[in-house]
């Protein structure tokens, strides 16, 4: 197998997050049933909470280290030297992180309420530092970082399935959950000797490493501010429930979000080399690559997301959960600006070229954006103001990444490639509502709304004869004819 091919580790990665994917497709909706919206609330508060001390501990330490690390993967003895001084830089903010952590729970009173869950989860926080998964990322081990998700999320699943059923066992639900990350974590410290040797070192060279990892740790901040801030201001101004509510909205859209993300971090070594080395050329062909698939495979999944989340919450939820469709409908959009914004222009553009400090800066804007907004609208209208601030973040991120965008980036075809991209788009939607009209079956109406859109939208996309779909097309058919051909001829 041919490690350093994009192609293959990509669809490695998709398989490990698709898996990731399907799993909670059987644990999310037993947890839902069991726990109920209150207790769904509190696990997502308390994982909410803890998130800020992640924050903390992990100081934007991965996105650099999988920059960094990519370029010296060729030189074990460079790569140990660098992984080595990340790794205790990580180690030393880890222990800050559960410093303040401690006095989080002497200051806010509200907190003790949840203390047992906040700890169980806050366990998270060493396990990760010593996990250290983006050396995986940037020598691109994607075989081993499949094999060791499906299995460890398999167990995860039975473990569920079996053993939580009562609101009572929500203690119980956040343990095994939390232990499934750890034992990634541990599989990560025997596994990763052969790519080079990470040790505890005071020799941390912060004069190269603290500047850019303090400029990431602020972009994180800002990000994760987007990601959670809702939930903990819902917490802490509304209730359990509607918590709960948007919660649940939030993980469908954090579904998708990881299939999206699952591929783009397979660009970006690619893309630190090709903009390191300053090859254009090399940059402009992944980059549109990245691109033509969020056009061509993401947006038209999430639009159809948007499209069936009454099927898709009334599957996970059992009808417990119908308040939080326009949550989820809400929450669609906003990732489909980010797509465009954090995901392609910030991780595949500003963080390639070391342009963390305008990334920051759209970071920051759409935090400020975020806070403001919350503080005035969800006393007003709880859930449903925290859904629309989120858009409105991501579309301020993206206007500020897109500023001043770096003249050597030149993307071949795009207008012609968006067009075509947008009438099948429009065909697909036409085609619900074409079959929505239709009175049927509700599973078999459901079965050939998804099969139908899907088909509509990329015969759409052969019939214009777009690039990537041809490509795709062409290359399954040569290698049918090969395997195929050559058993005919046996």
């Amino acid at each position: 197998m041919e490690k350093g091919s994009l192609k293959i580790n990509a669809v490695l990665n998709v398989i490990k997050t698709v898996a990731i994917l399907l799993f909670p497709l059987i644990t999310f909706p037993v947890v839902s049933i069991a726990l109920g919206p209150e207790n769904v609330g509190k696990v997502d508060f308390s994982n909410s909470f803890i998130s800020y001390f992640s924050l903390i501990a992990s100081l934007g330490i991965s996105a650099y280290a999988i920059r960094e690390c990519s370029v010296l993967r060729n030189d074990k003895e460079k790569l140990s030297r660098v992984a080595s001084e990340i790794f205790s830089i990580n180690v030393i903010t880890t222990v800050l992180a559960y410093a303040l952590l401690a006095l989080a729970f002497v200051v806010y009173k509200k907190v003790g309420d949840y203390r047992l869950l906040i700890i169980i989860s806050s366990t998270t926080l060493l396990f990760n530092t010593f996990g250290c998964d983006w050396i995986n990322y940037a020598c691109e081990e994607y075989l081993f970082v499949t094999i060791r998700t499906i299995v460890l999320k398999l167990i995860y699943v039975v473990l569920v399935v079996l053993f939580v059923k009562t609101p009572e066992q929500t203690v119980l639900y956040m343990i095994l959950n939390v232990t499934v990350n750890n034992i990634v974590a541990l599989s990560n410290v025997f596994f990763r000797g052969k790519l080079c040797k990470i040790r505890f070192t005071f020799h941390l060279n912060l004069r190269a490493h603290l500047k850019p990892v303090m400029i990431l740790f602020a972009m994180q901040i800002s990000e994760s501010v987007l990601n959670n801030l809702d939930i903990t201001m819902l917490g802490f101004l509304e209730n359990d429930y509607v918590v709960g509510l948007y919660g649940f909205a939030f993980k469908i859209k954090m579904m998708m979000a990881q299939l999206l993300y699952a591929v783009i971090v397979v660009f970006v070594p690619k893309c630190s080399l090709s903009y390191s080395e300053r090859n254009y050329e090399s940059f402009n062909y992944y980059f549109k690559r990245a691109i033509q698939f969020v056009l061509n495979v993401f947006l038209p999944a999430i639009i159809g997301l948007a499209l069936v989340a009454p099927q898709v919450v009334y599957i996970f939820g059992g009808g417990k959960f119908d308040e939080s469709i326009p949550y989820l409908q809400i929450l669609s959009v906003s990732l489909i600006i980010a797509s465009f914004g954090t995901y392609l222009l910030g991780n595949l553009f500003l963080l390639p070229a070391k342009k963390e400090i305008r990334y920051l800066i759209a970071s920051v804007a759409g935090m400020i954006a975020n806070i403001v907004l919350n503080i005035v609208l969800i006393p007003m209208f709880g859930g449903l103001a925290a859904a629309i601030t989120t858009c409105i973040s991501e579309v301020v991120i993206f206007t500020c990444m897109l500023w001043r965008f770096d003249r050597n980036i030149r993307i071949a075809h795009f207008p012609a490639t968006v067009l075509k991209t947008a009438v099948s788009i429009g065909l697909m939607v036409l085609f619900y509502f074409l079959i929505s009209a239709v009175d049927m079956n509700y599973w078999v109406k459901l079965g050939i709304i998804v099969v139908g859109c899907a088909t509509v939208f990329y015969a759409t996309l052969l019939v214009l004869r777009d690039e990537f779909v041809l490509e795709n097309v062409r290359s399954f058919g040569k290698r049918f004819s090969r395997r195929f051909g050559k058993g005919k001829d046996r």
